[in-house]
């Protein structure tokens, strides 16, 4: 410690660094800030405060438990998948940051051994500190084949030895995906009374 002459005592300084602001970001003022200890402490003042301008302060990275996913369903012609968040871990107490989740298939299509992945999403007034958790990624996902029933539409006449001719149908059960048609022949094989 520079200044204390003889045998005095003076302790060396303690350093207090100190940033305006917690918050994420670059080029944050940090002041140093001194005191001194000791029996003759008193002699001295302590050094000036130090000043730096090009602190800097990085997200921190949060991690999360393993979502609850919906690992099968029924064709429906999109690629979505139901999924719940896990519980989000690293958030500094009285920090106010939510997380939310939203899944995917690779594809729309019938099939197994599917990719899912699941994207995550922070929110809050603190959100802005924080790195969103690494998505989640499995490949078990299963879309399952979307059973429909079509009958024929009935018909009748009089008997002219020839077959039935109504061709229509519909479906009797089950749905198809919004914006999805269906088509049919209808052969008619009746051609005797009865």
């Amino acid at each position: 410690f520079r200044g204390v002459t003889g045998v005095q005592t003076c302790a060396l300084p303690i350093c207090f660094p100190v940033t305006i602001t917690r918050l994420v970001g670059i080029g944050k003022k940090i002041t140093v800030l001194y005191s001194i200890s000791g029996d003759d402490a008193d002699n001295y003042a302590a050094p000036v405060n130090f000043e730096s301008t090009s602190g800097g302060i990085s997200a921190k990275q949060l991690t999360i438990s393993a979502p609850i996913l919906t690992e099968s369903k029924i064709y429906d012609g999109t690629t979505t998948a139901a999924v719940t968040a896990g519980t989000l871990l690293g958030v500094e107490t009285g920090d106010m940051v939510t997380v939310s989740a939203f899944a995917t298939y690779d594809d729309e299509l019938v099939g197994t051994d599917k990719r899912i992945t699941v994207l995550y999403s922070i929110s809050g007034d603190d959100a802005d500190n924080y790195a969103v958790p690494v998505n989640f990624v499995l490949n078990a996902g299963v879309i399952t084949t979307r059973e429909l029933t079509i009958i024929a539409d009935s018909d009748s006449k009089v008997y002219d030895g020839t077959a039935l001719r109504d061709t229509g149908s519909s479906i009797s059960s089950g749905s198809l995906v919004n914006g999805h048609i269906y088509s049919v022949t209808v052969t008619g094989s009746q051609t005797n009374v009865g």
